[in-house]
């Protein structure tokens, strides 16, 4: 599995799912998008949060 990057260090592509880690040691698939001229992630369930997680790492390709 990759590496955590720092969002300090750079954010991942917009409208592409990652795996983000948050402060409190919470961790899930996410896609950063861009609302009212703001980013936003997205959870993989739908809900919307402008929380911004501390880290994240491009999700593993599925097995074949």
């Amino acid at each position: 599995m990759s590496e955590w990057i720092s969002v300090d260090e750079r954010l991942p592509d917009v409208e592409v799912s990652v795996l983000c880690l948050w402060s409190d040691g919470h961790h899930e698939s996410a896609t950063l998008e861009c609302v009212d001229d703001s980013l936003w992630h997205c959870l993989d369930d739908g809900e919307m949060l402008q929380s911004d997680p501390t880290h994240w790492q491009p999700l593993p390709e599925p097995p074949k």
